[in-house]
């Protein structure tokens, strides 16, 4: 890669994550609920990414096994984001190498995960009977409905739809899918963690999220986003007369995402919804007003 070329990836790249930041619900989980375990999933998934993307092409055996105990974290701290171990596994499926090769990593890294998850699966059979049974399928009144998932609903609805309450994430995901169009493989591979989760999300009876801010099971997922919104900072930046667009874009956006911290926080919408389409997008003008009325009177 060229030397101009890697230092622009640099700066977007650092750019996305403080955007990501800013304009997501990473800070209020960080700051404001630290006691939920997002963050910990957060930093999980963000390892596995980082040891399974900076390995590639993956050649060393010990590289596998590093990628597997990084998946068995993820899996411990949070089950459902388990869904994106499966990458660097699908990964090995596209390598160029024999059947015998591929197995042996796969297989490799299959116990790294086991090593580390074999602590859950312990829990499960000492609390649940069995060791293949997670406490997610034992609520009688919660399951997942696998043939009718709330895709759109999770998307896009005021129930903590995740690119109404964050639009920044829209940009994330357009961001993969350059990405897809420059890097096949690697960009289909993210593109597939993505909708993974959103499937698994969507299935579940709880797919509003409860009392959310946004949409906090995707927390998880903001390595992957990461990856994107840096491919798309990186596409517009190329073109100059996009920069100061950008800048007023990612502002409002920033704005946007504390404006919806100071509303969900004070309590001028609720903690679980429902919610309306005009207290997400007009009740934020009327709560600027009405703590302005309070202030000044």
């Amino acid at each position: 890669m060229h030397r101009t070329t890697q230092r622009l990836f640099a700066d977007t790249a650092l750019a996305a994550c403080v955007l990501l930041w800013l304009a997501t619900n990473f800070i209020y989980y960080l700051i404001v609920e630290p006691s939920m375990s997002h963050m910990c999933s957060l930093f999980a998934t963000s390892l596995l990414m980082y040891v399974w993307i900076r390995a590639r092409p993956i050649e060393s055996l010990r590289q596998c096994l590093a990628i597997g105990l990084a998946g068995g974290l993820v899996g411990l701290v949070r089950q459902p984001d388990a869904t994106l171990f499966l990458l660097p596994l699908l990964d090995y499926m596209f390598m160029r190498k024999s059947f015998l090769e591929r197995g042996k990593r796969i297989a490799l890294t299959a116990a790294g995960f086991f090593f580390i998850f074999w602590v859950q699966m312990f829990v499960w059979n000492m609390l649940n009977g069995s060791p293949f049974l997670s406490g997610y399928f034992l609520k009688g009144h919660e399951g997942f409905s696998w043939w009718s998932p709330h895709v759109l609903d999770v998307l896009f609805s005021a129930e903590h739809g995740l690119f109404l309450w964050h639009p920044i994430l829209l940009f994330a995901a357009i961001g993969l899918v350059l990405l897809f169009r420059a890097n096949p493989l690697i960009g289909g591979l993210l593109l597939a963690g993505f909708f993974s989760q959103i499937y698994l999300i969507a299935s579940w009876s709880s797919w509003s999220q409860g009392d959310s801010f946004g949409g906090r099971m995707f927390i998880s997922l903001l390595p992957v986003f990461a990856i994107g919104l840096a491919a798309f900072l990186q596409r517009v930046t190329l073109k100059n007369n996009m920069r100061v667009l950008l800048l007023v874009v990612s502002g409002v956006l920033v704005l946007w995402n504390f404006l919806f911290l100071i509303q969900y926080r004070l309590g001028f919408i609720s903690l679980s919804g429902p919610y309306t389409i005009r207290e997400l997008t007009i009740g934020k003008m009327e709560m600027i007003i009405e703590i302005a009325n309070r202030f000044f009177h």
